[in-house]
């Protein structure tokens, strides 16, 4: 059975879920990407082991205006990708995945209502993304979910939003991000990786605590938030603590400009050496104003990391557990200070990362290939359904007759 997986990219956390389908029996697996790499990421990767193919794409730039939780913009790429008829009709799938709700998904919904091949969706909701639209998007994604067989998402936000688009649960299949935790398990356990992190807190903790930021440095992350959070600290909290930023992008410049040594941009870490920052944090801060999930909560949390976590991130339900694993906050709140400061003087962060080590344990990337696993299961089943009832409904004519 030829499977055929639509996407933008192939990023690093990604390929370890490509890798595990394509060695699912049975399957010949592909990916359709649209693009090698994004505008505003620095990832290499090596897909020499996939079968990744690139269709002709016009890729846009444009700046797309939030409202909620707070205004903001963001810079974006939309992907065109006018050469998918043709690739797909190249490759000729038995299921097609696609990703997203865009026009990528569109074309290969006509593609698949076309030549009667089952369409799987994956679809990236949280409750926050579902406010960034308006009557004709969600129109349109109606009755591309209509047209789905089965609906992949991630955890309780996006099925929440996906029942609001009209799909019934029996076609959602959860399918919770996931990071690689063999790779974090195996750097985590490694002497090097231990003495780097030593050396991380030696250098730039200088006796305080650490408190991170993981990830780009643009509005939708909530980089400003934490900063005017920071500034209202007690100075007996902050003189404690040192806020890291571990990450780059177009506020990188706010936050070099900070008048306080407390504060400090780390910028970007090679992959491999993420798992001794992670070592070395006391507490993770994740401010997002509308992440759709947050991959780098699982990846504190498996490193025994508590997180202080934003409700606008799509993962906010389904991993923290507010005063057992992390702490849970709206950083759009009056009281977002407030709740930096009762994380950052809790007297039980290192037992919540050992709890939080726990509570990520069922999230792994075994887990998520399966999900797609059981929607493609779902999808064929649902093409032979429809197909013994066109040929039930073709005989009984012909009876009449």
């Amino acid at each position: 059975m030829r499977v055929v997986f639509l996407t933008n990219i192939v990023s690093p956390y990604r390929r370890p879920v490509f890798e595990r389908l394509a060695k699912t029996p049975g399957w010949d697996f592909h990916v359709l990407i649209n693009a090698a790499s994004e505008f505003d990421r620095s990832w290499e990767v090596n897909t020499e082991d996939l079968q990744v193919h690139q269709s002709k794409t016009w890729s846009i730039k444009r700046t797309v205006h939030s409202t909620d939780p707070v205004p903001f913009d963001q810079v974006i790429t939309l992907h065109l990708p006018r050469s998918l008829w043709s690739d797909l009709k190249q490759l000729k799938p038995d299921v097609v995945i696609s990703h997203e709700l865009g026009p990528r998904t569109m074309l290969a919904a006509a593609y698949c209502k076309r030549h009667g091949i089952p369409l799987v969706i994956w679809a990236y909701q949280s409750r926050n993304s579902a406010t960034q639209t308006n009557r004709l998007k969600n129109t349109v994604r109606r009755v591309l979910l209509k047209q789905a067989s089965a609906v992949v998402g991630m955890g309780t936000q996006a099925r929440e939003v996906l029942n609001g688009l009209g799909v019934e649960d029996e076609r959602i299949i959860d399918a919770p991000n996931s990071a690689d935790c063999d790779t974090l398990n195996e750097r985590l356990s490694s002497l090097e990786t231990h003495r780097e992190a030593e050396q991380i807190r030696e250098t730039y903790g200088q006796g305080r605590k650490f408190a991170c930021v993981f990830g780009r440095l643009v509005p939708l992350k909530g980089t400003s938030a934490i900063l005017d959070h920071w500034r209202c600290l007690p100075e007996a909290v902050r003189s404690q603590w040192r806020l890291v930023f571990v990450g780059d992008g177009p506020l990188s410049q706010l936050v070099s400009e900070q008048n306080d040594p407390g504060i400090i941009h780390a910028g970007v870490i090679p992959p491999d050496r993420i798992a001794a920052w992670y070592k070395a944090t006391d507490l993770h801060l994740f401010p997002t104003l509308g992440d759709v999930w947050g991959l780098v909560v699982n990846e504190a949390m498996q490193c025994g990391v508590p997180t202080l976590c934003s409700k606008h991130a799509g993962c906010c339900d389904d991993l923290v557990s507010d005063g057992v694993d992390g702490i849970t906050y709206d950083p759009t709140s009056d009281n977002a200070s407030k709740r930096l400061e009762h994380a950052l003087t809790h007297p039980e962060l290192s037992e919540m990362g050992r709890r939080a080590r726990q509570a990520v344990r069922p999230y792994t990337l075994g887990r998520l290939a399966d999900a797609f696993r059981t929607a493609v299961q779902q999808a064929k089943g649902q093409a032979v359904a429809d197909i013994a009832s066109l040929s039930s409904g073709v005989s009984v004519a012909n009876q009449r007759r």
